[in-house]
């Protein structure tokens, strides 16, 4: 896919080793990005896919999003 160079003084990560996802898999990854946009990033999108129970999360209710939890048997590095 990238090859690892370097752009702007940033490395760009080679992402030879990713394993490709099943459409399900992008589906539920867009549902969760899409509960959060415009009131969180990655992390958060993370957690809402690990199932956290982060506070905040659970403030703005994305405990409640269909893709609460689905990457639950990952980490959050394995996620990110």
């Amino acid at each position: 896919m990238f090859q690892k160079t370097e752009r702007e003084g940033k490395k760009v990560n080679d992402t030879s080793d990713k394993l490709m996802l099943t459409e399900e898999e992008v589906r539920y990854m867009l549902h969760a990005a899409d509960s959060i946009a415009g009131c969180a990033g990655r992390t958060m999108l993370a957690k809402i896919l690990k199932g956290s129970r982060d506070k905040k999360l659970l403030a703005l209710g994305l405990n409640d999003s269909i893709a609460y939890g689905y990457y639950r048997r990952l980490t959050i590095a394995n996620i990110t």
